[in-house]
C-alpha cells in the first residue's frame, strides 16, 4: 500500500508513457516485475503485469493447486490495481492454433528448459521433464498469443527471457514483432 501511494504521488498527471507489458512466473519473478511495474507506472507508463502462477518450473502441479495459486496471486496483486493492471494468463482464452514457427519456438525453449533443469546438454525428448516443459510452454505460448495480439503493448519486458514460460512470452512477442526486452 505504501508503494502504491508513492506511485500515485509521483505519477505525472498528463503522462505520455508507453503501454508496457511485464511478464513473470515463479513467485520471486512476479514480485520483481511488480516492483519494476510500479516504478514504470510512477514515471507515467501504462503498465500491465502479466503472470502465470507456477511456483516451480520442474514439478507438475494439479489443477486445483494451480487455480489456488492463481487466486492468491490475483488477490495480492489487486492491491496495486489503482496504478497498474494485472493479467493472469491462466484467465486468458488460449489461441487455438500455433503455426509451425511457433511450435518450433515452443520446442526450442523446452529443450533449453530441460538442459537447464538437468544441467545436461543432451535432452531426451521422451523424458518427463521435457514433456512437462513442452506442455507448459505450449500453454504459455497460446495464452501469450491471444493476450499480446489483443493487448498490443508498445513494449514487452521479460526477465530471464531464454527459459521457461518467460522464454515463451519473449518468443511470442518476438514472433508478433513487438518490441521486447529481456535481462537477467
Amino acid at each position: 500500500p505504501k508503494l502504491v501511494k508513492a506511485v500515485d504521488a509521483l505519477r505525472p498527471e498528463e503522462a505520455e508513457g508507453k503501454k508496457i507489458f511485464l511478464f513473470a512466473t515463479l513467485h520471486y519473478w512476479i514480485e520483481h516485475v511488480t516492483l519494476l511495474g510500479l516504478t514504470l507506472a510512477a514515471q507515467g507508463h501504462d503498465v500491465t503485469v502479466g503472470f502465470l502462477p507456477y511456483a516451480n518450473w520442474q514439478q507438475e502441479i494439479n489443477k486445483f493447486d494451480l487455480r489456488r495459486q492463481n487466486l492468491y496471486a490475483l488477490d495480492v496483486l489487486k492491491k496495486a490495481e489503482s496504478v497498474i493492471s494485472v493479467a493472469s494468463l491462466m484467465n486468458v482464452k488460449p489461441a487455438v492454433h500455433l503455426d509451425e514457427d511457433m511450435l518450433e519456438r515452443v520446442e526450442m525453449v523446452s529443450v533449453y528448459d530441460a538442459q537447464y533443469t538437468l544441467q545436461d546438454g543432451d535432452v531426451d525428448r521422451d523424458s518427463d521433464i521435457f514433456k512437462m516443459r513442452m506442455q507448459r510452454n505450449e500453454v504459455a505460448a497460446r495464452a501469450a498469443l491471444t493476450w499480446l495480439s489483443q493487448g498490443e503493448p508498445d513494449l514487452v519486458i521479460v526477465p530471464n527471457g531464454t527459459i521457461q514460460e518467460l522464454g515463451m512470452i519473449y518468443q511470442i512477442a518476438n514472433y508478433l514483432k513487438l518490441p521486447v526486452n529481456t535481462y537477467d
